[in-house]
């Protein structure tokens, strides 16, 4: 099969693939992972004919750059995997939001109230021109004003409850 062939091939799949669920899309990473692997020697004797027909006309950093090795090869199943896993970790984690939203909430609210009363007049009045502000976008700045509100004595450090509902802190920029 050539490239063009290919190219053809998997522009043809895209419009399946873009619609699929996120555990279909998963299943197919995790199976181009294993096919992959289980064609690793076929990609590798390919690899070599192409390096060596090449040889003489690139570069040698090059050649390099388009030589496979078995550990290459391994390395670009891993991540295939990898982000396979990182999909599935944050299906769960919004599963996980949706259901438990409401306790979240509760839990955090405290924090958000002290931090959003922290907030210098300045950034309130640009939320209120709808402008995007540091507040929003730099979790860096949520933390310093934690930490000050807690050295202040003015907010407590969070029970192990609290912590967890605090990793998942979402202020909605609307």
């Amino acid at each position: 099969m050539t490239t063009r062939e290919i190219l053809e091939k998997t522009k043809a799949a895209w419009p399946s693939v873009r619609s699929a669920g996120a555990d279909d899309k998963n299943r197919l990473l995790l199976s181009m992972a294993e096919h992959l692997m289980h064609h690793a020697d076929e990609i590798l004797f390919a690899n070599a004919q192409d390096v060596e027909q090449a040889r003489g006309t690139i570069s040698e950093v090059m050649l390099d750059r388009l030589s496979l090795s078995a550990g290459r090869i391994e390395s670009m199943a891993a991540g295939i995997r990898d982000a396979a896993a990182r999909d599935a970790l944050l299906a769960i984690g919004e599963r996980l939001k949706d259901e438990y939203r409401a306790a979240l909430d509760e839990l955090k609210a405290p924090y958000v109230q002290a931090v959003l009363a922290a907030t210098p007049g300045h950034l309130r009045r640009m939320q209120g021109f709808r402008l995007q502000y540091i507040f929003y976008a730099d979790g860096w700045f949520l933390l310093h004003c934690m930490k000050e509100l807690v050295n202040r004595g003015l907010l407590r450090l969070p029970s192990p409850e609290e912590k967890l509902s605090l990793s998942m802190l979402l202020i909605p920029n609307d």
